[in-house]
């Protein structure tokens, strides 16, 4: 139905008294302001307590989500645009789009705006996820798309709203008539999403540029251009020109880094170079500002920094196992972000000490955002996670030993739980996230330091074998059950190992005797003829919180009434996965898990990880 020339009028009029009621700081967007300094004004969270929810997409999620309304707002690579309840992860409704959405959202009046790779600024309703309007911008300049994983977002601010696009233009829409009120050519794309402060927008461009223009008419005000401004692919064989970092302006400054490698202070009034920080040849992606320090996120060197605003100087640093394309989150005197390694992080922004860890498990690219006490993170295996936090300040720093066993088969007819090399896959896998490779002689060693001297511990097994050193009492009193009374953390992933009879010498099975673990870890195994078998799993409301968001087939069940906290349960109500604790803290213990002995692990290799850790890393 079309409107009449009066009821058009009375929208218009609407549309303007709620834009100039609205609050600036009522628009929610990426980096938490137009300045985009990675300040969001919210309580931080200081540890986490678990997984809330888990909500998955058929893509992966690059970009940083937006909570407004108590709804949570992003896009995903299957080129869908979803809502969810904030709270609770349940799907309130999802747009469907021509391609892949890497734009983050920006929310103001009611209405959520990003943009998505099939070229459209989308503004939809908020509560309805209807189509208000959108603008169709041009084709992409050039055909180079090198690790082009982003595209820019919005800004907005004082009734207009900004944004770059592929096709090379700086875009600023008004917002109470939908129209472009100017555009700037930059010639080459724009990725960065724009900052905008004191009537100055500044972006970069792919050609090596900074550029800063006058907010009211789009004029240029001034034009910096970088070292990779005149590098050329050919020469490196690698992009080395582009700037991919979004700007972040603060204390004076433009903080912009690109793909030179270089991280550059620019004066926001002048254009000048304050100061300059060379990281060649990693790339620079991602910057935040607050209270006289800049915050930068390195690519290829797995490094996240913090310099002196004023001069450049660097305060601390710290390594990362992936590179971080993350832009930092500054809430209070904490900082997040997320690497490539799928790891998200969470530190004391003052002086980069690490007070918790998230292990997602594959690689992200996003940001995290912190909001009412949750923290929302996702990565390239297209799940968006809401964490619950506490908001109770926590002096304590990470101090953990991780470890994992891995033995190998003495000889071809030694007893092997994994059939395959599936064994030597989790060994590397945990190696490669830091834990310490543990052999049968520096397995006893290990247990021996952590009962004597106890710390934050696991031990994950990962052919599924203990060594007889380390159990050779079938007791209470063997070396395993101390370090587990010590407060240890000992993971299997397949059937107890205690339950298999080895020769000593050869490895060749002998018997299988469920007594042994009973003696050991007093729990008693049911009857083999009750509940043996390959049954479907399903978490518990506890496996949730732990990591797990999807079932698989388990075996190696007991009552639920012999663990401590029961993380699965099959389709007889018996407990699959499930976890004895000794006396530790909550998290400790014996913990068993699953995983296939004869099938691809796949993805349920990051939900074993997420339980590892739980309550040791988060």
């Amino acid at each position: 139905m079309q409107l009449g020339a009066f009821q058009f009028l009375c929208l218009v009029l609407l549309s303007c008294e709620l834009a100039a009621q609205q609050p600036a700081s009522a628009v929610s967007m990426f980096r938490g302001n137009p300045q985009l300094t990675g300040v969001y004004d919210t309580q931080p969270v200081y540890k986490l307590n678990g997984v809330k929810f888990t909500f998955r997409t058929q893509g992966p999620l690059r970009a940083s989500p937006a909570v407004a309304d108590g709804l949570l707002f992003f896009g995903s690579g299957d080129g869908a645009f979803y809502a969810i309840d904030a709270q609770t992860g349940k799907e309130r409704w999802r747009f469907q789009t021509g391609d892949a959405v890497h734009s983050s959202p920006a929310v103001a009046n009611g209405v959520v705006f990003f943009t998505s790779r099939d070229r459209y600024l989308y503004a939809l309703g908020t509560r309805d996820g209807k189509e208000r309007w959108k603008y169709r911008m041009g084709e992409d300049v050039g055909t180079q798309n090198y690790w082009d994983y982003f595209i820019s977002s919005p800004n907005i601010i004082d009734g207009r709203l900004y944004v770059g696009s592929g096709d090379g233009n700086l875009y600023a829409f008004d917002l109470n008539t939908h129209k472009v009120v100017w555009k700037y050519d930059a010639g080459s794309r724009i990725r960065t999403t724009p900052a905008v402060s004191k009537n100055t927008v500044v972006f970069g461009t792919m050609n090596g540029y900074a550029y800063a223009l006058h907010a009211d008419k789009g004029a240029l005000k001034w034009k910096f251009e970088t070292k990779g401004a005149s590098q050329k692919f050919e020469d490196f064989e690698n992009d080395v020109t582009s700037v991919f970092c979004s700007p972040a302006i603060g204390d004076g400054i433009v903080a912009i880094g690109g793909r030179d490698g270089v991280l550059h202070a620019i004066d926001l009034e002048t254009g000048k170079k304050r100061w300059s920080y060379d990281h060649t040849p990693p790339w620079i992606l991602s910057t935040a500002i607050n209270d006289g320090t800049v915050f930068v996120g390195c690519g290829s060197n797995f490094v996240v920094q913090a310099l002196d605003a004023a001069t450049g100087v660097e305060r601390w640093r710290l390594k990362t196992r992936g590179a971080i394309y993350s832009s930092p989150t500054l809430v209070g005197q904490m900082m997040y972000f997320t690497d490539r390694s799928g790891d998200l992080h969470a530190l004391d922004s003052r002086n980069g000490s690490e007070k918790w860890r998230f292990p997602m498990g594959t690689k992200s690219f996003s940001t995290p955002l912190v909001s009412g006490g949750m923290v929302y993170c996702s990565s390239d295996e297209g799940i968006m996670y809401g964490l619950q936090g506490a908001a109770t300040a926590d002096t304590s720093t990470i101090a953990v030993r991780r470890a994992v066993y891995w033995e190998g088969a003495k000889s071809d007819t030694s007893y092997r739980w994994f059939t395959t090399e599936i064994d030597r896959w989790i060994r590397d896998y945990f190696v490669s996230a830091g834990y310490e490779p543990l052999t049968p002689e520096t397995l006893p060693k290990f247990l021996q330091e952590q009962t004597r001297k106890p710390t934050a511990s696991v031990v994950v097994f990962a052919d599924n074998v203990v060594p007889v050193s380390v159990v050779e009492k079938e007791s209470k009193d063997c070396l395993l059950r101390k370090y587990l009374d010590a407060g240890g953390k000992v993971v299997f992933i397949g059937e107890n190992p205690l339950t298999i009879k080895r020769d000593s010498v050869t490895g060749v099975f002998r018997n299988e005797d469920y007594s042994i673990p009973e003696k050991i870890f007093d729990i008693r195994y049911p009857a083999r003829n009750i509940d043996a078998g390959y049954y479907a799993s399903t978490p518990t409301q506890e496996g949730k919180q732990w990591g797990f968001n999807n079932f698989w087939i388990g075996v190696n069940s007991i009552a639920p009434s012999e663990a401590t906290t029961v993380l699965a349960k099959n389709e007889f109500g018996m407990a699959t996965a499930w976890v004895k604790n000794y006396g530790g803290k909550k998290g400790t213990g014996l913990v068993q898990l699953w995983i296939p002995n004869e099938e691809a692990v796949g993805d349920i290799i990051y939900s074993i990880r997420m339980a590892v850790e739980y309550g040791l890393m988060w």
